[in-house]
């Protein structure tokens, strides 16, 4: 899956479409993140949302107003921390989702009508739903298969097996239950157990997620 997006339909990655840019940071970004297309749907370009720490990382902030399915209604959205791959580690520098997040904001920086991270590339003014996001996943991990010349095994939601992906991923890179738990918004190791726990090969490139030990800024911008 991540060969196809090192494909030419994908890199270079600032001198291809649109759609293949937006493609390939929706995917890298939801497999980076553990998260619910719902809060990556939430996440917003504003300039304060976005913070560039100084280790690389990106510290990104979801719209004040998304209430995640595990957050109490008087609890700020949680921000999300993109962390980058770097020379040394494993995987391919061209996969790094801090590098996709950042190629697709220059490429999308003539917007004005929407505080969305994540846009339609044919009509940037069409409004987006978390199913839109879903969808693309799903396109991403069909033609993957299809790059490769291998039958698509039965799935369930492709986003959601994203999500299963990246925490069964972390888990074995040996990432406590704490902070997996923490990071992808589980209140239950068991959540993850019965539902998300995969049986993986390793990966051509690391899965990050974020864990308590990281260094952060995770000051929520105000309102005004």
């Amino acid at each position: 899956m991540l060969t196809y997006l090192n494909s030419n339909k994908f890199e270079p990655m600032c001198q291809v479409s649109l759609e293949a840019i937006t493609l390939k940071t929706t995917f890298l970004l939801a497999l980076a993140t553990g998260k619910r297309v719902s809060e990556l749907h939430a996440l917003s370009r504003q300039q304060d949302y976005i913070v560039k720490r100084t280790d690389g990382a990106l510290i990104l902030h979801c719209n004040p107003l998304f209430l995640a399915k595990t957050q109490l209604p008087d609890m700020r959205p949680k921000p999300i921390v993109l962390l980058p791959l770097k020379p040394g580690e494993v995987g391919d520098l061209s996969l790094c989702p801090v590098r996709a997040v950042n190629c697709y904001l220059q490429a999308t920086n003539s917007v004005s009508h929407s505080d969305r991270l994540l846009l339609r590339w044919a009509s940037k003014k069409a409004q987006i739903f978390p199913q839109t996001l879903s969808s693309w996943i799903r396109r991403v991990i069909q033609e993957a298969y299809a790059f490769a010349d291998v039958p698509l095994p039965p799935m369930r939601r492709a986003s959601h097996e994203v999500r299963a992906l990246a925490a069964s991923h972390a888990y074995m890179n040996n990432v406590s239950l704490t902070d997996l738990l923490g990071a992808v918004g589980w209140s239950s190791s068991s959540t993850f157990a019965k539902h998300y726990l995969r049986e993986v090969a390793p990966l051509t490139v690391q899965v990050r997620l974020p864990t308590r030990e990281e260094p952060a800024d995770h000051s929520i911008p105000s309102d005004s």
